[in-house]
């Protein structure tokens, strides 16, 4: 009330009551003037009446007239009277409502609204909002700090919202027309769901609304239902694919004119071209079989990127680059005639006019089955045929066939039945600023772009650029023949064929040139485009390497990374941002309409205790005889009786305004109603019924035993599924369809908002805990003063000076412990836990991506290899190591069974492993056809969309399939070495020889330099014995040959020059080109690096001398293979077979059986016997095959024996580049240049002995691994398998020796291979992932509630029974303390000690500073005043009761009054009472 409205009563106050009724009843005051007077005056009007007034007959008395006015008088503690002076009005607020509360209300909900949705825009412009943190830390953060925060906020929300409905009552009282106690001092709370509906209708507001009341529920509605839930999924983890702009390198190879490809193709770049087209080998990630990309990389990457695997992580690069393609267009030529007279002449022609004549004459009788060629039209590149000369070649074109190539088969050579021609033109195409993606992943990376738009924009390749005619020399030269040489002396196996055609013919049949099939012409073209397109690549690859990094550009790109990132949802995070700005918004309009100038309260203190509520009427008898007689009566009867009459409240003080009169007690006809049904209750639980409260049991019905046990059993289900969900997480997983359901709301197919009820119907139910047990914790904390008064006497500042109504849950819990009112403080304790159990319930589960599991039992078909393996060799071959040359020959002589090249591949450029294998183990494979793969694509089920005109709605549950993988149980074998250095090569005598390069009567000085005078050359035997019992030699070369290459000088600059072979060591010395004594299983590893002279020294018997300038540097060790095998699991992945995950189940052991047979010869049977009828067997174990192997591929082309006989070994064969590299200044077979590239090709590296083993046995392991995982067939086996139970052929003769059979023989041990085996098949599938974290909180937290719960509605069931009715409206609290004369004039006497901020009881907030206004006048003091004198502590000087007692007339009522009262042994009903007080 305004200072204003404070002088017009005082004016009004001073006037006789006829002038008031005058100016009542003139129009000279306006209607709020009118108002205020009358309310003025009602207060002034109600007077007390004395003792001998009263008559015990009237159960209620009438309003005296308004002309009756008397000065309210009272009695202190000596009997003497006062007068109780009329106060000023009252600024009495909440603290909630208080301008403090309210701005940091506001203040949150804007922060947090702005934060929220501040949030939510970083994280979709940022691709989330960081990454993924294995910590504790960053796990409640994302867990729990949301939902921990909304349940903050809502709880602040909730607290203001029970201040504003526990004053409600007062604001409407406090109308200038007063208030009806129907609508006032009978008002209870209702449910907070109709909140917003109470507050606007006027039907139960006397014709008013309170928009106090209407804003802030709908802020706390929102709170609950939307603030909460929501809050659960804001932020989540999910893989992202983050895009940032980044600086890329492009080569510009054309800076300094074209390319001319000629000069930097190496060996190299054929055996690349070798691995791709035949064995299929990646061997660039910026090479395919139809364009070749040019290269580029991120900055920060380094030197340019060429393998197989660029990143070596998943990412997306982005960037525009050129593209190059060469295409070959070819047309069928016709045999227009033939003649094989003298001579082979053919001569073919073309549609387009072009023929071509070919005239073969052959010099010797030893003539090729087959032949052909791949060359120009006027030079055919007929190769040379080993120890034979080759034919005289012509072939004459005419004009129309200029700046074309053909190629030419004829079958057979000598004497043609068949023969096919084509004749092609090549085109090259290129297309700039192409944009392309490569995207990478752990082991691989893979180029593409829009192949429409280059075919579209692709122009023809300008010669300025790369010089097409030194590439066309190129590719067209005949030393192709050289990368294919067959296993030496026995070209009749292979048709000889000139240029690029011997790798096209090495691609077609199950062998390689298969002559009959190329000659039915199917896919013949594209294979040749295949070739000339990776050779182009290949080519063109070799030139960028060369330029280095002096031809680089720097263009814009962009990377794609996918990452566990942590993402705010937008759609979610916005709309809560909008919610909280809403909230901001009430909160504001709270703010304006609860001033008290627009909603006064007209209190002096927190009405919320029973001692306040008394000095309502502590100085009024009249008001107080209202509630004469209301006792017990239910509070429904109390609004029957005075329901219309109008109430008001000035300066704490509560006044009648209207003189009508009060329904009599004993006239009235209330109608009592049957006991409620428990639906009836229910239903009147939630509002959604009238109350009748005269039954028998008045409790509300959140107290009743059946509610309890609805609530004991809900939690138990809670726990129950809690338990079962987590249980199956953790075993098949949460991801059925129903728990994963999702929908997404999308906008130009960008995701807006994704609603997953998995991560809020959670938090709903914790939301439905939190207010049912709410309501419990409402009751209790409503009750508990009173049923503590009505069991015991109870202190003051226990009972009727105690209100826990607007006490926060922990700070309730604190002070009922401290009061001793234990059951209340675990019920508060248990709304606390409910909060804390909400948290924990929206931190329940992720959606991430695991592994759906089946069982399947599989048969199983290979174990590791037991018996050797059976070889047919000439039978003129004797019994003796002879047997290595033809066995390795029939090894070698296949394209598509060389596993070398697969393992140099993998090394050298990245590539992947062989499948069945991984880190140098291979596993025996499983046929895994009877394993469904109809789940290897990924889907969603419930997958539908619709369409909402921009917008699309998809509904989808859980993402299914993809890429699958099988785990099974399988036998494992791999390859080691054991190493140590030779001590006897540090005297170089061993392996060096010193030259006298002067000695004229050794060297042929006239044709040699006269520099230098002295040089060192290396011995082809060196000397490795390490005692004298025993000669040990190995060779520097692969064999016994002498080393002619490779220097490494550039305009007379000697460079570092590199050797490395990997050789046997025998017993005995090598001599006469055969090798003597007996191989060891030991070999030697070198490593030569020094300055070698590019010419070659001849001395006086014309032979050639490759000399070092310096001594050269040696790195050697002596290794011994070992061949292991064990039992393991493996996963491997269902498409590719390749291992992503494998387990050693038991200590590997020494696999025996690869060393039993070692090229063992068997006695030949009779001519007529199959099958050894023409040839001899020989039995090898697979360790000699693979080890001999590596030891003799490098001079593939000497391997046979008719090699052998007709050269034996001299220098090294320089035209056999098949399985080795001679490139400038270096040397090396196959292991040796794994070796050379692993230590990044710096030659003095592998020098150190240390990175030398730590290299070679890498090396070794995967040389092996692809051996023993390269072409493996599950009725074959492989190098290293065989099909499980396997014998060696029926019949096979016994083993041979020099004295007849051998007294080793082969046998068939017994297989003790399982036949079958469980696969677990897994398929990624998104599962829900609990958090063990979370599920023990939510448990601990339901089994804490629970127990309460049985505390609460077992033992302590009729607890509140000690009261008659309920409190829950002011009226029912009137109507306990109207008539307690003893307790009334304590009250008087010590009302400054009662008030909150002294006593505690009233306001939760009573620790922060108040901002009140503090004013004095008289005895009055306004709330918020300073410590009166009187102690405290008089409030535990005396103790108050609930029970029957002598009122102010001696009348025996209930209600509470000052100790003693009688608790016991009483009547019921106080008109029984009165009745015997008559009878007396």
């Amino acid at each position: 009330m305004s200072l204003e409205q404070e002088d017009s009563i005082s004016a009004i106050s001073s006037r006789p009551s006829q002038d008031v009724a005058e100016n009542h009843r003139g129009a000279a005051w306006s209607d709020d003037e009118t108002s205020r007077a009358r309310i003025f005056a009602a207060h002034e009007l109600s007077e007390n009446l004395a003792s001998s007034d009263f008559d015990p007959h009237l159960p209620l008395l009438e309003l005296h007239s308004a002309n009756s006015k008397r000065e309210s008088t009272s009695t202190d503690g000596q009997g003497s009277k006062y007068t109780q002076k009329t106060p000023p009005s009252s600024i009495w607020l909440p603290i909630t409502l208080r301008w403090p509360f309210l701005a940091s209300l506001f203040i949150i909900s804007l922060t947090l609204g702005t934060g929220t949705i501040a949030l939510s825009i970083y994280s979709s412009r940022n691709y989330g909002v960081c990454d993924k943190k294995d910590s504790t830390a960053f796990l409640f953060v994302w867990r729990f700090v949301p939902t921990l925060i909304a349940v903050v906020y809502a709880l602040l929300v909730t607290v203001l919202t029970n201040d504003v409905k526990r004053t409600e009552a007062f604001a409407r009282l406090s109308k200038p027309q007063g208030s009806t106690a129907a609508s006032s001092l009978l008002l209870s709370e209702s449910p907070w769901w109709r909140d917003p509906f109470e507050a606007l209708s006027k039907k139960r507001s006397d014709g008013w609304r309170s928009w106090t009341l209407f804003w802030i529920s709908i802020a706390n509605v929102m709170a609950i239902l939307l603030v909460s839930p929501l809050s659960a999924g804001v932020l989540s983890l999910d893989k992202v694919q983050i895009l940032r702009d980044a600086d890329f390198n492009r080569l510009d190879p054309f800076q300094r004119g074209p390319l001319e490809l000629q000069k930097t193709a190496t060996d190299e770049t054929y055996f690349r071209t070798i691995s791709s087209v035949v064995q299929n080998l990646t061997t660039s990630t910026w090479l395919y079989d139809t364009y070749t990309i040019l290269p580029f990389w991120p900055v920060d990457l380094g030197s340019a990127p060429y393998g197989a695997s660029l990143a070596g992580v998943p990412q997306l690069w982005t960037g525009q680059t050129s593209i190059f393609q060469t295409n070959l267009q070819c047309a069928p030529m016709k045999l227009t005639s033939s003649d094989n007279s003298d001579s082979v002449v053919m001569k073919f022609e073309s549609d387009d006019g072009c023929k071509v004549d070919i005239n073969i004459t052959f010099l010797t009788d030893n003539r090729p089955p087959s032949g052909g060629w791949w060359s120009s039209t006027a030079a055919p590149n007929y190769p040379t045929v080993a120890n034979s000369l080759p034919p005289n070649i012509v072939s004459n074109s005419t004009s129309q066939c200029e700046s074309q190539e053909m190629f030419f088969i004829a079958s057979p050579f000598y004497s043609p039945n068949q023969s096919l021609a084509q004749l092609c033109s090549s085109y090259y195409y290129t297309a700039s600023n192409v944009t392309a993606f490569v995207e990478s992943t752990a082991t691989a990376s893979r180029v593409s772009f829009d192949e429409e738009n280059f075919n579209r924009s692709r122009i023809a390749l300008n010669v300025s650029l790369i010089d097409l005619h030194s590439f066309e020399a190129l590719f067209l030269n005949p030393n192709w023949s050289a990368y294919y040489q067959p296993p030496g002396g026995f070209e009749e196996i292979r048709p000889v064929l000139g240029g690029p055609l011997a790798l096209l013919a090495a691609t077609f049949g199950n062998s390689g040139f298969d002559i009959d099939e190329m000659f039915e012409g199917i896919g013949l073209v594209e294979h040749a485009q295949r070739v000339k397109q990776r050779f182009f690549g290949e080519a063109l690859q070799a030139s960028f390497v060369s330029t280095g990094t002096n031809s680089i550009e720097r263009i814009p790109g962009q990377i794609t990374t996918t990452q566990t990132r942590l993402i705010a949802d937008v759609g979610i995070g916005i709309a809560l941002g909008i919610i909280l700005f809403l909230t901001a918004v009430m909160t504001a309009l709270v703010y304006y309409c609860s001033r008290l100038k627009r909603r006064p309260l007209n209190l002096t203190q927190d009405p919320g205790s029973a001692a306040a509520v008394m000095k309502m009427i502590s100085d009024d008898l009249k008001i107080r005889d209202y509630f004469r007689g209301f006792d017990k009566i239910p509070e429904d009867s109390m609004k029957t009786i005075l329901g219309d009459i109008h109430f008001t409240m000035v300066a704490g003080r509560l006044v009648v305004v209207d003189n009508g009169k009060v329904k009599d007690l004993h006239k009235t006809n209330i109608e009592l109603q049957p006991p409620r049904s428990r639906l009836q209750g229910f239903l009147q639980s939630l509002g959604l019924s009238e109350p009748n409260r005269l039954d028998d049991d008045w409790r509300p019905a959140i107290l009743h035993r059946w509610t309890g046990l609805s609530l004991l059993a809900f939690l138990a289900c809670l726990a129950a599924a809690l338990i079962a969900l987590f249980v199956i997480s953790k075993s098949s997983g949460l991801h059925q369809s129903a728990l994963l359901f999702q929908s997404t709301l999308t906008w130009d197919s960008q995701s807006v908002v994704g609603l997953a009820p998995y991560s809020i119907i959670p938090t709903v139910f914790a939301v439905a805990v939190k207010l049912w047990w709410g309501a419990l914790e409402e009751a209790f904390k409503r009750l508990q003063p009173y049923v503590v008064m009505a069991r015991r006497p109870t202190k003051v500042s226990h009972g009727i000076a105690l209100s826990y109504i607007n006490s926060p849950m922990f700070w309730a819990s604190g002070r009922a412990f401290r009061k001793g009112h234990l059951l209340l403080a675990l019920v508060c304790l248990g709304a606390f836990w409910t909060e804390v159990f909400t948290v924990g319930m929206s931190a329940l589960w992720q959606r991430e991506m695991k592994s759906l599991s089946e069982s399947w039992q599989i048969s199983t078909q290979l174990e590791i290899r037991d018996i050797p393996q059976v070889y047919l060799v000439p039978t003129n071959a004797e019994p003796s190591n002879t047997y290595l040359l033809p066995v390795l020959t029939q090894l070698l002589e296949n394209p598509f069974t060389s596993w070398l090249y697969g393992a140099v591949i993998q090394l050298s450029y990245n590539a992947s492993q062989p499948p069945w294998s991984h880190e140098g183990w291979s596993f025996a494979p499983v046929n895994l056809s009877s394993i469904s793969t109809s789940q290897t694509t990924q889907y969603a089920e419930l997958n539908l969309s619709t369409a909402l005109g921009a917008f699309r709605i998809k509904d989808s549950g859980a993402n299914i399939g993809g890429p699958g993988n099988v785990t099974v149980r399988t036998p494992a074998v791999r390859g080691r070495i054991e190493c140590s250095p030779y001590e006897t090569l540090h005297n170089k005598s061993n392996w060096l020889q010193e030259l006298n390069l002067r000695n004229a009567s050794y060297w042929n000085i006239s044709v040699n330099p006269s520099t230098p005078t002295q040089g060192y050359e290396l011995l082809t035997q060196i000397n490795i014995t390490r005692d004298s019992l025993q000669e040990m030699s190995t060779t520097t070369f692969a064999d016994p040959s002498r080393l002619v290459c490779c220097a490494n000088e550039t305009d007379g600059l000697l460079g570092p020059a590199s050797i490395g072979y990997w050789s046997t060591n025998s017993h005995g010395s090598t001599y006469g080109g055969e090798l003597a004594g007996e191989p060891s299983t030991n070999f030697t590893i070198k490593w030569i690096v020094g300055e070698a002279l590019e010419q070659q020294f001849v001395d006086v018997e014309n032979m050639t001398h490759f000399v070092w300038e310096k001594e050269p540097s040696m790195a050697a060790l002596n290794c011994q293979p070992v061949i292991e095998i064990a039992s393991a699991t493996v996963t491997v992945d269902l498409t590719s077979l390749a291992v992503l995950d494998y387990s050693i189940l038991d200590v590997p052991k020494d696999a025996t059986n690869a060393w039993t047979d070692n090229y063992e010869g068997h006695n030949s049977t009779d001519a007529d016997e199959n099958p050894f009828s023409t040839e001899s067997n020989v039995t090898v174990s697979y360790g000699y095959l693979f080890m001999d192997t590596l030891y003799n591929a490098a001079d593939c082309a000497r391997l046979g024996e008719g090699a052998l006989q007709e050269t034996g070994y001299g220098d090294e064969d320089l035209t056999d580049k098949t399985f080795n590299f001679r490139l400038k200044g270096l040397n090396v077979d196959y292991m040796s240049y794994a070796m050379f590239s692993l230590a990044q090709q710096n030659p003095s590296a592998l020098l150190d002995l240390s990175t030398l083993q730590n290299i070679s046995s890498l090396v070794f392991s995967t040389f092996f691994q692809h051996y023993a995982s390269s072409n493996v067939t599950f009725t074959n086996g492989g190098g290293a398998f065989q099909p499980i139970g396997a014998k060696l052929p029926f019949g096979l003769p016994p083993i041979l020796d020099a004295g007849g059979d051998s007294s080793y023989q082969d046998t068939n041990a017994p297989s003790y291979t399982n036949r079958s085996t469980e696969a677990i098949v897994k398929f990624p599938d998104e599962q829900l992932v609990m958090s063990p974290t979370a599920v023990v909180l939510c448990l601990a937290i339901l089994a804490f509630l629970a127990c309460t719960t049985l505390l609460v509605y077992i033992p302590y069931a009729t607890y509140f029974k000690a009261l008659p009715r309920d409190v829950e409206t002011l009226a029912s609290v009137l109507a306990l303390v109207y008539d307690s004369p003893r307790l009334m004039d304590w009250i008087r006497a010590n009302e400054y000690v009662l008030e909150d901020k002294h006593s505690r009881a009233w306001s939760w907030g009573s620790l922060i500073p108040s901002f009140t206004p503090r004013t004095w006048s008289g005895n009055y003091r306004a709330t918020g005043t300073n410590m009166s004198d009187r102690d405290p502590s008089e409030l535990n000087d005396v103790s108050t009761g609930l029970g029957f007692f002598r009122g102010e007339h001696d009348i025996s009522r209930w209600g509470i009054e000052l100790e003693p009262v009688m608790h016991k042994n009483n009547p019921m009903h106080p008109y029984t009472a009165l009745a015997a007080d008559e009878a007396k």
